[in-house]
């Protein structure tokens, strides 16, 4: 399904690309959908035309870095802080005051410790200097490790150390899932290409992690603001990493209103079953988010 985007230059004098659906009556709330990597707001292809039918608004930005926003080079230009105050800057132009945020990827600092193994070692290749250009030449190889569920090809290839840039110098490929189809690849494919300045904005996300550009600001976090008041829910997966870590009990003492559905399959559940994942957001939108 082809959306329509809507733009928006911030007061950083970055320009966002999102997708905006009006809900369909007055005073309906509206979901914020934010995506992962590698990844823009097409990825929620399932979620957006199944919430609109139901009347929800729909706001679906590209992050900076990713597909139609801009993909500045400066790592400070990608502070968490800074770019949470983008996207709130662009909820209140457009009049929105409250949203359900749904989001994707990402994981807890323990990881490593839980899991015996790392799932990390992709995270230093990305502060690498020749990492955009690996990346760039090899994307149908990122394309179908990101993507692989494999857990096995996951752990030796992402996770380890060094895997990754073993996996893009020996241009290696495994077979893409059967959910994600012939139009996501050719997607993919021109949102990640080099007319289009590949990766390099998208691992800036990882690179300011790494080089500790939010340090500062989270050292302002307060012990209470860790603690997540509004209603949270958690869907959670099967694969390997998911169910060794148990991120439902890590994330329990920071959360006081904590809902988790556990759904069959692997990382990209939206895309993978989204039917279920549908069906567990309406329920929760439905009755706890309004």
């Amino acid at each position: 399904m082809a959306f329509s985007y809507s733009t928006y230059t911030t007061t950083r004098a970055l320009n966002y690309s999102y997708i905006h659906i009006l809900p369909r009556l007055p005073n309906t709330r509206y979901l914020l959908f934010l995506h992962g990597f590698p990844s823009t707001s097409y990825h929620w292809r399932h979620q957006i035309p199944f919430f609109k039918a139901k009347g929800y608004g729909i706001i679906a930005p590209d992050l900076l870095g990713f597909g139609e926003t801009s993909r500045p080079t400066e790592l400070e230009m990608y502070k968490g802080e800074d770019m949470a105050r983008d996207i709130v800057e662009i909820l209140t132009s457009e009049g929105i005051g409250t949203i359900v945020g749904v989001a994707h990827d990402w994981y807890v600092k323990s990881v490593e410790a839980k899991l015996g193994f790392s799932i990390l070692g992709y995270f230093l290749l990305f502060d690498d200097d020749d990492a955009p250009t690996l990346l760039d030449e090899h994307s149908e190889s990122v394309e179908s490790l990101y993507f692989s569920t494999d857990e096995e090809i996951t752990k030796k290839y992402k996770g380890a150390l060094g895997g990754l840039r073993a996996w893009l110098t020996e241009g290696k490929t495994t077979e893409l899932p059967a959910h994600l189809t012939s139009e996501d690849h050719k997607y993919y494919k021109s949102a990640f290409s080099k007319e289009k300045s590949g990766y390099g904005g998208a691992i800036n996300w990882y690179r300011a992690g790494l080089r500790n550009i939010n340090e500062e600001d989270e050292r302002k976090i307060t012990t209470d603001a860790y603690i997540l008041t509004h209603p949270t829910l958690l869907i959670t997966s099967t694969n390997v990493i998911t169910a060794a870590m148990d991120i439902p009990e890590q994330m329990r003492p920071f959360v006081t209103d904590f809902i988790v559905e556990q759904v069959t399959g692997g990382h990209w559940l939206q895309l993978e079953k989204p039917d279920e994942v549908n069906e567990i957001l309406d329920k929760f939108v439905t009755e706890v988010g309004n």
